[in-house]
């Protein structure tokens, strides 16, 4: 190509410059501008058109379900004072814990110097110490 050709061409056909053209890259790349401001306007129709559906069902059809449903006002200090009462809690029955359980760090001895270890049944109902 020419340098003075070079000045005056575009990028797309620089790129292209002795290469096959008819294999879709070069259509693509050539038509890719139009491609994105034709998705940009849909896109911003599509937006459009939901917040203007949006906006025309708020003012013309929901103004019945504004309308306040109440008959009647309520005033709780018609009640008697025993029904606005808090209602308590119920107490929780803790199990009585005997004496507690001594816990020590265990100590490495020989096998006919060990102490027997408490079965589970005993630590039950003792507190861990």
């Amino acid at each position: 190509m020419k340098p003075e050709i070079i000045l005056q061409s575009d990028l797309l056909d620089i790129i292209f410059m002795n290469r096959n053209k008819e294999y879709g890259a070069y259509a693509l790349r050539k038509g890719y501008d139009q491609t994105i401001n034709k998705a940009f306007l849909f896109t911003c129709s599509i937006v459009l058109f939901f917040a203007l559906s949006m906006y025309i069902n708020h003012r013309f059809f929901s103004t019945h379900l504004l309308k306040p449903i109440i008959t009647e006002v309520v005033h709780l200090s018609n009640y008697p004072n025993e029904l606005l009462k808090q209602v308590e809690k119920p107490k929780t029955q803790q199990k009585k814990l005997q004496a507690a359980a001594q816990h020590t760090t265990p100590v490495i001895v020989p096998d006919n110097k060990a102490q027997p270890i408490a079965p589970i049944e005993e630590l039950d109902n003792k507190q861990i110490g």
